[in-house]
């Protein structure tokens, strides 16, 4: 069954089904990169995938990967590729405009480079067959640097981590913030990173039909099994093979488990203060849209299941009609 069939329709209780994305060619191959916002619980996903047998994902670079396929951009600039076929071909060398010239287009340098991090990435892999499935996490991406993320892989997968705000303010608050440093501005400005991240990620996932996952950080905090069921569907016909002790294991430590080490606990009244400040107006109903779209979107068990029945149930339909 393609259960990328499915993509499109939602289930009864109001969720997205199956892979969202329709690329079905990239769902059997290329990394499994795993995109969220800070303090939401990536390297937490990250720990309980790592408890998988086939599955590698490492952790984060910086946003360097992003920030070579940007550089790589000026490689299209005035028209290198063609000024250097002159160069090798000695064609009107003499009075052509040559200052930019490059032996390649853009698209083979891209291309050049993706090859390149690929074996990067996977040299040192224990075991390479069709179920070894690669990948990484990183806070620092947004739906530009997916794009270019895409250029480099063309078989990108991608596994989207949301966190609802106030949690994750409250959060991000404890960890980097002193009350006393904190004024309404902060918040707004990560509620302005907050929401340009899923919605810039989810735009260019659709646009370039990128199959993706969006599993809730409560979701997967209470069951670390939505984690390891989303990714499935993501890594088909691979599959994941789980152990699912060392996974038990691992999902006892949460996101907010190291914030015993950092400051001191969030004042309950001044936190209400700065989020509603930051939630003020237009900020408020832009929130609110955006967990209205991810709550019809992201993956639910109950919802999958319906999915794989109604695609059994579409594909059974067409064979009858074939037949007959």
């Amino acid at each position: 069954m393609n259960m990328l069939s499915c993509a499109s329709r939602s289930c009864d209780d109001g969720h997205e089904t199956s892979v969202n994305g329709a690329n079905a060619s990239a769902s059997q191959n290329g990394p499994l990169v795993i995109l969220s916002r800070g303090r939401s619980g990536s390297t937490y996903v990250q720990r309980v995938l790592n408890c998988c047998r086939n599955l590698y994902i490492f952790g984060e670079h910086d946003g360097v990967i992003a920030s070579l396929a940007r550089a790589l951009e000026g490689f299209e600039q005035h028209g290198a590729a063609e000024n250097a076929d002159k160069i090798l071909t000695k064609t009107g060398v003499e009075d052509s405009f040559l200052a930019w010239g490059t032996p390649f287009s853009h698209s083979e340098i891209v291309g050049m480079m993706g090859e390149t991090l690929t074996r990067a990435f996977t040299a040192r892999l224990p075991g390479s067959d069709a179920n070894t499935i690669w990948g990484f996490k990183e806070i620092r991406y947004d739906g530009d640097d997916v794009r270019r993320l895409h250029e480099l892989f063309p078989g990108l997968r991608v596994l989207i981590i949301y966190r609802d705000f106030e949690s994750y303010a409250h959060s991000v608050h404890r960890a980097h913030w002193r009350d006393t440093a904190v004024d309404v501005t902060h918040y707004k400005n990560i509620l302005d990173g907050y929401v340009q991240f899923y919605e810039s990620v989810l735009a260019v996932c659709d646009e370039l039909q990128i199959p993706f996952q969006i599993v809730s950080y409560d979701a997967m905090k209470d069951d670390w099994r939505m984690i390891v069921k989303a990714v499935e569907t993501l890594v088909q016909p691979a599959g994941v093979d789980v152990d699912s002790a060392r996974a038990e294991e691992a999902a006892r430590l949460n996101v907010d488990f190291y914030d015993k080490s950092r400051a001191a606990p969030v004042d309950p009244v001044r936190f209400g203060e700065l989020m509603a400040g930051a939630l003020a107006g237009e900020n408020r109903r832009r929130l609110e849209a955006l967990a209205k779209t991810i709550r019809r979107r992201e993956f639910s068990a109950q919802g999958h299941k319906l999915a794989e029945a109604w695609g059994w149930l579409t594909t059974a339909k067409d064979k009858l009609l074939h037949r007959g």
